[in-house]
Parts: structure tokens; C-alpha cells; sequence
């Protein structure tokens, strides 16, 4: 099946759990992601006026309907796992952190990042976040936000920063090698590739020397 924003092997998504049966549709599936803690939601139907409404997994807690403001009940008890079936069809969603703002499941409904501290320019449409007029929500399209919140986390040691190019987030291509910058590079010379790209180069970090100090 695979995802539009997500072309590295599904194995190299931080959600990734293997073979499983999926929480929602209840079907054995090849791939299974966890969906678990405060970066993910479960997106289920109002029970009185059917508008979508996202739930975070942390706490399992019912919420209300924005529509309508009825009480909409938390729908798993477990465990939770999701199929890429399920994960496509936006029945639930992962945070995602860009570099235009943090993008929930809610925010990404909204067509509006949840906010960036300083004016980001005027390329994009902004409004003053709710909570502190020195950040900016901004605008981009609500299909291509659900699009993000609907795709697989890349890992990383620390929050992800999903990057944009032409108004619409980027995909992430997988994970690089020593090896692959060799052979991306026009010139083979995948070192000086490597260090044209990162944004902060360290001593050691080309070589591997951090290994033992990082673990990663």
C-alpha cells in the first residue's frame, strides 16, 4: 500500500510493531503500528451528528464533539495497534512536528499548524496563536495536513521536524549511510555531500565517533 510522504521501508517507522491485528477494524494485517501516548489520536464518528472527532490516546479519555458538543466515548480499552488500512483511511492520526509548527490530528481538520513562535514571513498565511500573540499559526491545506497526521513518524533522537518545499510537507526517503551519501553524491565525495546538508556538523559525526557516546 504503502504512503505518499513516507518512502522509506515501513520497518524504519518509529510506530513500527510488526505483524498484528489492528484495534479497529479487528484484522490480521502484515504491518501494525503502535498507537500509543500523547502524539497519537483515534478518530471515530459522533454519535449524534456524525462529525469526525480525535481522541488522544493518552489517558483514553472521552472528549466532546465540536459540532455538536455531545460526549463521544473513548472506543478502546487495550492495547492499540493500526493497520495501514486504517491509518490511510484517517480512522486516527500521529502528532507530527514540522518546521511550521506542531500538526495534531485537530489542527491538521483545521488547515492550521498549531503555532511557531515569531512572524514566519509573508509566503504564508498566519494569525495570531490562541494562547500567546508572539506565536503564528499558519495556514496550509487541511487535505495535505491529514495527509501528514495520517502518514508513519520518522524516528529520531529527539522531535522530528518534518519539513515543506512548494506550499506542502516533503517525504521522508529513509535513513542514510555513510554509503549512500557515496553514492548520491555527483562526485563521490559523500562526505563533503553529507556536510553541505547538515545543518550542524559535530567533530565525530561523520565518522561514527558519537556511536558509543549517543548509542544511536
Amino acid at each position: 500500500m504503502g504512503f505518499r510522504l513516507f518512502q522509506a521501508p515501513l520497518e524504519e517507522a518509529s510506530e513500527f510493531a510488526g505483524p498484528g491485528t489492528c484495534s479497529l477494524c479487528e484484522r490480521d494485517a502484515s504491518v501494525v503500528f503502535r498507537l500509543e501516548g500523547i502524539r497519537a489520536s483515534v478518530v471515530v464518528g459522533c454519535g449524534a451528528c456524525g462529525a469526525a472527532v480525535g481522541l488522544e490516546m493518552c489517558g483514553r479519555s472521552a472528549g466532546r464533539c465540536d459540532s455538536c458538543n455531545v460526549a463521544v466515548p473513548f472506543p478502546l480499552e487495550e492495547a492499540s495497534y493500526l493497520c495501514e488500512s486504517c491509518l490511510h483511511g484517517g480512522r486516527a492520526g500521529f502528532t507530527k512536528g514540522t518546521e511550521l509548527g506542531m500538526v495534531r490530528w485537530r489542527d491538521a481538520r483545521d488547515g492550521w499548524t498549531h503555532g511557531v513562535p515569531g512572524f514566519p514571513g509573508p509566503e504564508w498565511e498566519t494569525r495570531p496563536a490562541d494562547e500567546d500573540d508572539d506565536w503564528f499559526r499558519i495556514r496550509v491545506q487541511s487535505e495535505l495536513l491529514l495527509e501528514l497526521v495520517c502518514t508513519p513518524s520518522y524516528p529520531t533522537i529527539q522531535e522530528e521536524k518534518w519539513l515543506f518545499c512548494c506550499r506542502q510537507p516533503m517525504a521522508f526517503l529513509g535513513n542514510w549511510s555513510r554509503e549512500r551519501f557515496g553514492r548520491e553524491a555527483a562526485d563521490g565525495d559523500g562526505e563533503a555531500l553529507f556536510k553541505s546538508i547538515v545543518e550542524w556538523v559535530v567533530p565525530g559525526l561523520w565518522e561514527d565517533e558519537l556511536h558509543d557516546e549517543t548509542g544511536v
